[in-house]
């Protein structure tokens, strides 16, 4: 996670974003960038994939089933790889939206998301791979040094 996803993270959770409610970019009905509105505005149910019914605003749950360890199961690497970088989007764009006049050139934002998708996709690797390859490199070098004794 970049320290502005984090950033924006936080300000989410400790309720420092939105802040204060401003006109939302939209312009229907002089909104205001208040969470019920900006839920609305930006479809988070649908977009995060989380039930209309839930109790919570759709951001706080995605972040409420963030992980401690790289999942293992397919079906949750998946599922991580897909809402993460959408999450991360939906809170530039709240942010940007809530704050028109900072800078949020596209450069200081690269590929939202990244860190935590390599992170998701570390649990992939074998942490036996390394020493598999060492052992192969070593049973070549013999192999050879042995051709060599032969030959002489």
């Amino acid at each position: 996670m970049t320290t502005r996803e984090r950033s924006r993270v936080i300000r989410w959770r400790i309720g420092f974003l939105p802040g204060k409610p401003t006109r939302c970019w939209c312009a229907q009905d002089n909104s205001l960038t208040t969470i019920a509105h900006l839920t609305a505005c930006f479809h988070l149910h649908l977009e995060l994939e989380v039930p209309p019914n839930s109790n919570i605003d759709p951001i706080s749950y995605v972040l409420n089933k963030l992980l401690k360890n790289p999942p293992k199961e397919p079906h949750r690497q998946e599922y991580w790889s897909r809402i993460w970088p959408e999450l991360c989007a939906i809170l530039y764009n709240i942010d940007s939206c809530c704050h028109p006049d900072e800078d949020f050139t596209p450069s200081k934002d690269p590929d939202p998301g990244r860190l935590l998708l390599k992170w998701i996709q570390s649990a992939n690797k074998n942490p036996f791979d390394r020493f598999s390859q060492r052992h192969q490199n070593l049973n070549s070098l013999g192999n050879d040094s042995q051709s060599l004794y032969e030959a002489s």
